[in-house]
């Protein structure tokens, strides 16, 4: 879901009509707010303290000081936040008696990785998730769907 979530950010980075929405919509909220329009700040030559951006228009210099840099922002924090130590550590809820029979090899071996460290016998994890799956296809009345901890 991330990746389609970074996939339609990049495509709606890339859309024209859509930044011309957006600086529309902030257009009519800055009237509304008192101002007369949207209008870049005064640029200077030496300009080192604040956003400098070159830009023909005032809708030009928007989509470069603050369009572009606030989705290029939100792709690199999910990113950061969802990257793919992450995934791994959330493929571990496969395992979860309601999903065990939808885990892949590929999500087997990424928890593997991800956990055997913390594992107390690393080398029968295949053969307990054989088990595990076993188990829980034949019990396809009872699946229990959370992790109780009592």
């Amino acid at each position: 879901m991330i990746g389609a979530v970074k996939q339609i950010i990049d495509e709606t980075r890339k859309n024209e009509q859509e930044f011309d929405l957006v600086y529309s919509n902030a257009s009519d909220m800055a009237v509304k707010g008192g101002l007369d329009e949207l209008k870049m700040p005064r640029r200077c030559a030496r300009q080192t303290h604040r956003n400098n951006v070159p830009a023909s228009s005032d809708k030009e210099y928007f989509k470069r000081a603050i369009y572009l840099p606030y989705l290029d922002e939100l792709i690199q924090q999910l990113d950061m936040r969802f990257g793919q130590e992450a995934v791994s550590v959330v493929r571990a809820l496969s395992i979860l008696p309601f999903r065990v029979h939808l885990i892949s090899e590929e999500m087997e071996k990424d928890v593997y990785d991800y956990y055997n460290t913390d594992m107390p016998s690393p080398e029968t994890f295949r053969q307990e998730m054989r088990l595990w799956k076993s188990f829980w296809e034949n019990q396809s009345t009872n699946r229990v769907n959370n992790i109780n901890l009592n």
